[in-house]
């Protein structure tokens, strides 16, 4: 029951952020810092996995 409610409230958390978002940014600007950040997670993603060998 409580993975449900977690669920549902992420969900709503999310849909409410992003509603809020498009308010107030263009959607290339949203693409622009969707992509930079994906980009950033993967550079520290590839060096975290160097870094272990």
């Amino acid at each position: 029951m409580s993975a449900a409610a977690a669920l549902i409230s992420t969900s709503l958390l999310g849909v409410l952020i992003g509603h809020w978002l498009a308010k107030r940014f263009s959607p290339e600007m949203m693409d622009t810092a969707a992509g930079t950040l994906l980009l950033f997670i993967s550079v520290m993603l590839l060096w975290d996995a160097i870094k272990l060998n």
